[in-house]
């Protein structure tokens, strides 16, 4: 058996408890399975993520790890169920989701699984308890956590009582991008120095379609402004400003999320598509951004 061991490796459940209130719903998960083998992750009404089996079925996982020569995979949530914008108590059941999961495959194959949990560290004090959990309930050595919690630095002196439990506790803690704030330290790109879209503003108005996701809308508000909005996502619209030729990027009104460059492509006077990518070099690669190819659907 190769030594190598895997230490990232996600995992996500084929089912999570019911959103326990209205305020919770917009940003609770879900998974619709399309068969026994794939599904596709939801977060409120949105698409999140295409899964197939090996996100959840042992079998399949340990099949991929032979072929691939890896003795062992340390499992961990997919950082999107953290869930540190929810109310503690609500995100506790998302966590305790993935928790069962996670201990479940430990469990089916302890040779060939380590498992990190989730806790909500929205409540440092809160997740300190819960690290306890992790390691008796759940048999799990370790917890994931996010790059930074809601905009707050993991060296923040309110999350002393979570890493001081940690300590106590022996707990591996895996730290992972999530909603990186890299980005907003980035000086403003100068559109002096870069050539001027080929189109009038008001040409890239219009209805577009990506056959996964579904329809992003850009509009014309006049006075050389454009706004851009994600049809199926709540708070993913804002202002497009240009930044270089037909390159332009996003300034989301929501701000924890990642913000990104829009490229259209225009050949003979016309927009026949347009690709995006994180603005951040340290952007979280769960954006999906990098997925998405739109083409127009019609002028607004």
């Amino acid at each position: 058996m190769s030594p190598f061991v895997d230490v990232h490796s996600h995992v996500t459940p084929t089912g999570f408890p019911a959103a326990p209130n209205e305020a919770a719903k917009a940003r609770w998960p879900c998974m619709h399975c399309h068969s026994s083998t794939e599904a596709t992750v939801m977060i409120g009404e949105t698409p999140f993520r295409k899964l197939d089996a090996r996100s959840w079925d042992v079998a399949t996982r340990i099949e991929d790890m032979d072929r691939d020569d890896v003795a062992m995979q340390v499992l961990s949530p997919m950082p999107e169920l953290l869930s540190y914008w929810l109310e503690p108590h609500d995100a506790r059941l998302v966590c305790d989701a993935t928790n069962h999961l996670i201990a479940s495959m430990v469990d089916a194959a302890p040779k060939r699984f380590r498992g990190l949990g989730a806790v909500p560290l929205q409540d440092p004090t809160a997740a300190a308890r819960d690290l306890s959990r992790l390691k008796t309930e759940f048999g799990l050595t370790g917890v994931e956590i996010g790059s930074n919690i809601n905009g707050k630095m993991l060296g923040s002196a309110e999350f002393e009582p979570f890493w001081a439990a940690a300590e106590a506790e022996s707990m591996a803690v895996f730290v992972h991008a999530l909603h990186p704030l890299a980005a907003k330290a980035l000086p403003k790109p100068d559109l002096a120095n870069g050539a001027k879209p080929s189109l009038a503003l008001a040409a890239y108005a219009g209805k577009y379609m990506d056959p996964w996701y579904g329809s992003m809308t850009i509009r014309d508000l006049g006075q050389g402004k454009l706004s851009i909005r994600f049809d199926r996502t709540p708070g993913m619209e804002g202002a497009l400003e240009p930044v270089a030729g037909d390159k332009f990027r996003t300034h989301w009104t929501q701000k924890s999320i990642e913000n990104a460059y829009v490229n259209f492509t225009v050949k003979d006077g016309s927009i026949t598509g347009v690709t995006m990518a994180a603005i951040s070099p340290l952007a979280d690669f769960s954006s999906d951004y990098q997925d998405l190819h739109f083409t127009r659907a019609g002028v607004n």
